[in-house]
């Protein structure tokens, strides 16, 4: 009934893992399989109020170049595969944290819940192709969660999150940017503050951002945020130049909208630069953006438009 798996610091590794379990339910499982085999194939898997923390030494990457953790590392040498036609999660709990500081979370959650069905983890990579979270298909809902981003400045927050390759659907509540407390950033570095109430994607190409870390989508739609851009300056003031590539290339390649629209945002240009102290504020704006690129190149580059689109309305 309780299951705890504890790490070992004081041995050599990249990734460490720390595992605290409840309760489990399994069904239909085949004993005979794992004994002779060590393939583990089971009908259903429903685990309640687990506890899963990953520690890793690697600081936040420059990109995804490196691989990325497969779960599979964790039972490789033990088990050759593990498949679950029916795996459910409910009320967990996942983190990760640096092993060399381990109050310096980089992700954290309140709650996580997850529903995976045709659930493969193990060598064989015909059946890995087009998974979502290990799964032919799968949901997961999380509650407060918190990321820390690839700048080192930015992290981003949600009160609800939903992501379901069932219905290729992405719910946000409560969306947050923000710079991390405590940097001393005013005069120093640029930054954004960003709050959305609420934001909903159809069509989401979940199992591109997934298995080739591409957002890809037709339409995005934000009402009434609030967005504050702080000591922007360009041309050659790089300290106080914002790149926005820092801040997502830890867990996207690129960002691509055919129609990005801002429906009664505020925006705030707040400049505190010791060359220039000023604040702009538009009031409420509506701004719609076509064909939105978002990339390595075309952020170095000059082949596109103002914010990064081929062409811009603004109210």
């Amino acid at each position: 009934k309780e299951v705890k798996i504890i790490h070992e610091f004081s041995k050599s590794a990249s990734t460490y893992f720390q595992l605290d379990l409840d309760e489990l339910l399994l069904k239909d499982a085949d004993i005979n399989r794992v004994l002779y085999t060590s393939e583990v194939a089971v009908g259903q898997l429903k685990i309640e109020n687990p506890e899963f923390y990953l520690y890793t030494r690697e600081i936040l990457k420059k990109d995804r170049g490196s691989e990325p953790f497969d779960l599979y590392a964790l039972v490789e040498g033990i088990l050759n595969s593990i498949q679950i036609q029916d795996f459910e999660i409910l009320e967990g709990k996942f983190g990760k944290r640096l092993a060399d500081s381990r109050d310096t979370y980089m992700i954290k959650t309140d709650r996580i819940d997850f529903r995976m069905e045709d659930f493969y983890i193990g060598p064989d990579e015909s059946k890995k192709k087009d998974q979502f979270f290990y799964a032919d298909n799968a949901s997961v809902e999380i509650h407060m969660v918190e990321f820390a981003l690839n700048d080192s400045i930015h992290r981003m927050k949600g009160d609800f999150v939903r992501l379901s390759s069932f219905d290729d659907k992405i719910e946000i509540d409560g969306f947050k940017l923000f710079p991390a407390e405590g940097l001393g950033l005013d005069g120093k570095k640029a930054h954004l503050d960003i709050d959305v109430s609420g934001l909903v994607i159809t069509e989401a190409n979940l199992k591109k951002v997934y298995n080739l870390g591409i957002i890809d989508l037709k339409e995005v739609i934000l009402d009434e945020p609030e967005i504050l851009l702080k000591n922007i300056q360009g041309g050659e003031k790089k300290e106080s130049k914002l790149n926005l590539t820092d801040i997502y290339s830890e867990y996207l390649n690129g960002i691509y909208v055919e129609r990005f629209e801002i429906r009664e945002g505020s925006l705030t240009l707040d400049n505190r630069l010791r060359i220039r102290q000023d604040s702009l504020s538009f009031g409420k704006i509506n701004l719609v953006l076509e064909n939105f690129e978002l990339d390595e190149k075309t952020e170095i580059g000059a082949n596109k438009g103002d914010f990064f689109a081929e062409n811009l309305q603004l109210e």
